[in-house]
């Protein structure tokens, strides 16, 4: 698994370019680093395995207070392969190398779902709720696990500039 970069120049690599659902991901991150500005490590990724897109991850915005709240999702071609598990781990990782004391968060729309499995792999606990209009009961999840504390990063991404 690679993790690629979602910069303003992204759209230019053939990998990209080939999949049809980039583009949405594309132009969430680019209105998302309009509001925030592009910030390494605190960007959007695509996941990459085998040369191929096999969907989008990142944070959805720079640390505040300590914290960084992560997001991951794997295109359907690609579901079930233990990708989404893999990159959740990989963005924790990612965190903790750049900030030692990061609490990392996440939220999902249910409390048993395949991203909530994904979540507890990864030592999530679930420790609160939202709302959100989109889907009414929002399930926050904070990372407990210390076993990516002391481990780098696998993955180390390749920061272009936006």
């Amino acid at each position: 698994m690679q993790l690629l970069p979602i910069t303003l120049l992204s759209d230019e690599r053939q990998e990209v370019i080939s999949h049809p659902c980039c583009g949405e991901v594309l132009e969430m991150f680019r209105l998302l680093y309009t509001r925030q500005g592009f910030t390494p490590p605190w960007i959007g990724y695509f996941m990459s395995r085998n040369g191929q897109i096999a969907g989008a991850c990142g944070f959805k915005n720079v640390p505040v207070n300590g914290k960084v709240e992560i997001a991951y999702w794997t295109f359907r071609e690609f579901e079930h392969q233990g990708i989404a598990s893999e990159v959740c781990g990989e963005l924790v990782r990612l965190a903790r190398v750049s900030d030692p004391w990061i609490v990392v968060t996440a939220r999902t729309c249910s409390l048993y779902n395949t991203s909530s499995r994904v979540l507890r792999k990864n030592g999530f606990v679930h420790t609160d709720m939202a709302f959100d209009d989109e889907c009414q009961d929002i399930f926050e999840w904070t990372c407990q696990s210390s076993k990516t504390d002391k481990h780098e990063a696998k993955t180390e991404p390749h920061h272009a500039r936006g």
